[in-house]
């Protein structure tokens, strides 16, 4: 897999050749992640024309048809880490100033934000049961999320 600044392309890895494509977007890809069945693509990028606010979005891709199923708006800086839980039905994401969102991936929108750390995300991992999410952060902190409804308020 291989990025340029605005689209994401499936090489075969022994040619090169590409061998799909999620067609071009607007500004930079910063972070992508597959799906554990590997059927999603996430993608975070950003936009920043001079004098106009950064625009922060990650797409959701269906890789099979190659096409965008979905789009999410809400952090307010460069999303650098992306994980899915192991079912797919949450995805985490961490910016650099240190804000995680972790978004309901079947309803295509945003369960709920996790503060704590005062730096940017350096990495984002899912316990293998999905019930608590791992941080580290240039914070120099590392933290454990439980991300279940009833304990999705911290660590």
């Amino acid at each position: 897999m291989a990025t340029t600044i605005s689209e994401v392309k499936l090489l075969d890895p022994v040619t090169g050749k590409e061998l799909s494509s999620t067609g071009t977007f607007g500004g930079y890809c910063s972070a992508l992640c597959f799906s554990p069945d590997g059927a999603l693509l996430a993608v975070a990028h950003y936009e920043h024309t001079p004098g106009m606010e950064p625009v922060f979005t990650m797409t959701l891709w269906d890789v099979e048809n190659r096409r965008s199923v979905g789009e999410w708006h809400g952090h307010r800086a460069v999303v650098e880490h992306l994980a899915f839980s192991p079912d797919g039905r949450l995805l985490a994401s961490g910016d650099e100033v240190g804000v995680i969102k972790v978004w309901d991936v079947p309803r295509r929108q945003e369960a709920f934000a996790l503060r704590g750390h005062t730096w940017g995300i350096r990495g984002l991992d899912f316990s293998r049961d999905g019930r608590r999410l791992a941080s580290v952060s240039k914070d120099h902190t590392v933290r454990l999320w439980d991300v279940t409804p009833a304990g999705a308020s911290g660590p």
